[in-house]
Formats: structure tokens, C-alpha cells, sequence
């Protein structure tokens, strides 16, 4: 009986997973952290403001002036001036924690001047 309990229990954790992706990161090396970084790259839109994320690991608000650098380790988004806990990424949706608040962003398709370094 406990055989088939896990076999059900593993058989829909891979069914969830097809269906809504990959529900939380873990890290443990830099390898991850890479990973974690190339799902972060592209738009996100979060209350207040949408973000470009780019791969060469500058940041910018989208309709605005402000832009900086960022970068993932150990499973911390080092964004700006700020560092934050990664606690959900997933294709859709990044949830980030600080100092008790949470920021939530949503993956958006949008049209993005690379930053040329002018």
C-alpha cells in the first residue's frame, strides 16, 4: 500500500510539473544561479513599473530613466542597490522577498531597445 501511495504521490509531481512548469527553484552552485539568471532575462511587470532584464546583466525600467546591473547568486537577485530573496520563479511569474515585503512581477511580451551603453 505505502508502494502505491508513492507512486501516486511521484506520478502527480510530474504531472504538475508538465502542466504548470517548474514550481520552485533550489540553488546550490553557480550553475544554478546561471540558470535562474537566464529565466530571469526579458520583461516583467510588477503594480507599479515594467522592467527590462537583459542577459549582458543590465536592468531598465520600462518608460523611464532609471537602469543599473543585476545579478543572481545564491539565490539572491542583486538588483540595483538592492538584494532580494528569489522565493518563485517560474515561466510566468518571480516573486521576490525583502525585509518582509514581497514583489510580485509577471512575465510580459514587449518590444525592447537594447541598452547600447549611450
Amino acid at each position: 500500500m505505502l508502494r502505491k501511495s508513492k507512486a501516486v504521490v511521484l506520478l502527480l509531481a510530474v504531472v504538475a510539473s508538465l502542466l504548470f512548469g517548474e514550481p520552485r527553484l533550489c540553488w546550490g552552485d553557480a550553475a544554478d544561479d546561471a540558470v535562474v539568471a537566464a529565466r530571469i532575462v526579458g520583461c516583467w511587470a510588477s503594480k507599479r513599473h515594467d522592467y527590462s532584464f537583459q542577459a549582458d546583466g543590465v536592468w531598465m525600467r520600462l518608460g523611464g530613466a532609471a537602469s543599473g546591473s543585476w545579478s543572481v547568486m545564491d539565490g539572491l537577485l542583486y538588483w540595483g542597490e538592492g538584494v532580494y530573496r528569489i522565493a518563485f520563479l517560474d515561466n510566468h511569474r518571480l516573486v521576490l522577498e525583502r525585509g518582509g515585503d514581497e514583489f510580485i512581477f509577471y512575465r510580459v511580451e514587449r518590444d525592447v531597445v537594447v541598452n547600447t551603453g549611450r
